[in-house]
């Protein structure tokens, strides 16, 4: 019976994969007809909402596969895009946990920052995913800009413009006085 479990679950492992590999197949097939679609101008909403459910599902059928990742970015960007930042939020948040290795959980945590702060306009709770995001990934290539971005968080363009004309004024003190 020892021999029997291997074998046994070679042929399981085996029968899944195909079952993986055609929702995979179908999810980017659905997915390029909607962005063919898109070029020319053309949005299917129900295709869309469809395809959306398909990222989630597969996600959900699949929690350890790396294209799971992937399809979640994917579905949160779409929810992004059709203005549904507490949805995009909320599934950033996943990726973010789910699979803090993944090389998009780094923007995960950015984008809900971004999100929190551009659409939400909600300065504490994008300050905390800045700080979040500077903590968890000091080396990343965003990280000076995220700093910068928290010290300008919540200022009007009159704000910055006016404090650079400060900044520029005194290096140019500076610069004669040496």
């Amino acid at each position: 019976m020892k021999s029997f479990t291997p074998v046994f679950l070679m042929f399981l492992l085996a029968a899944c994969a195909p079952d993986t590999k055609w929702g995979i197949s179908k999810i980017n097939d659905k997915e390029q007809r909607i962005l063919a679609d898109a070029k020319v101008g053309k949005i299917d909403s129900a295709s869309l909402i469809s395809l959306l459910n398909d990222y989630e599902a597969f996600a959900a059928k699949h929690p350890t596969d790396s294209i799971s990742a992937e399809y979640l970015f994917r579905s949160a960007d779409f929810y992004r895009y059709m203005r549904r930042p507490l949805k995009s939020i909320q599934i950033y948040e996943k990726i973010s946990l789910q699979f803090s290795n993944h090389s998009k959980a780094p923007l995960s945590v950015f984008l809900q920052g971004f999100l929190y702060e551009n659409d939400l306009t909600n300065y504490a709770a994008a300050r905390a995913q800045y700080h979040r995001f500077i903590v968890k990934y000091p080396n990343h290539p965003l990280t000076k800009d995220v700093v910068i971005t928290m010290q300008n968080l919540g200022k009007t363009p009159e704000q910055l413009v006016s404090e650079f004309k400060v900044r520029e004024q005194a290096d140019s003190l500076a610069a004669t006085t040496k």
